[in-house]
């Protein structure tokens, strides 16, 4: 296994292990992987192992494995997905409804967030600090799809919501940005 990976136990004392956090040391060769995987989850061990020897890094498609496996397990990679393409399901717009707490109701509140959870057009709900009290991100094919949406989220939870359409999208990201700093530090 890799050397780099060092782990170091930062504990209160206890000798229960679930207690300890651990901080976990991720190398280069642990970066380029969470990179090329961002880009296709769908590489083989080989193929990552010839990706990273273009990148002057040697290392056999077992050990790639293994140190795949090892960030898994670790949860830094904690699922491989696919990107869809949303026009082609008829969903090409993204809304984002924003919601304001106008009458104060646990029960309505709770109402309000298991119904958009639930939603299949709702793809991310956020609750926010600040003037706005929750965000939602949802896709679909037409503004009154996600008007009727607002709607039948602000029916009885004692949530004011409106909807905003995107126009242009500038940047959307699935990928996240991984650090290219030999010994970056994460949590286990």
């Amino acid at each position: 296994m890799n050397n780099n990976a060092n782990r170091k136990d930062k504990g209160n004392g206890n000798s229960d292990g679930d207690n300890l956090k651990r901080e976990i040391v991720l190398d280069q060769i642990d970066y380029y992987l969470i990179e090329l995987l961002q880009e296709n989850a769908d590489y083989s061990g080989q193929e990552l192992s010839e990706l990273l020897k273009k990148r002057g890094h040697v290392l056999g498609d077992a050990a790639v494995n293994q140190r795949i496996k090892k960030l898994i397990d670790q949860k830094f990679i904690l699922k491989k997905t696919i990107q869809l393409n949303y026009k082609k399901f008829g969903a090409p717009n993204i809304f984002f409804l924003y919601g304001k707490i106008k009458a104060e109701s646990e029960l309505g509140l709770q109402n309000f967030v298991d119904m958009a959870k639930s939603e299949p057009d709702v793809y991310e709900v956020y609750e926010l600090g600040g003037e706005l009290d929750y965000l939602i991100k949802v896709r679909a094919a037409a503004l009154w799809e996600a008007t009727r949406l607002s709607k039948r989220l602000s029916h009885g939870t004692g949530v004011e919501v409106k909807t905003l359409s995107v126009a242009e999208i500038f940047k959307e990201e699935i990928a996240m940005l991984v650090p290219r700093r030999e010994g970056e530090k994460g949590q286990a």
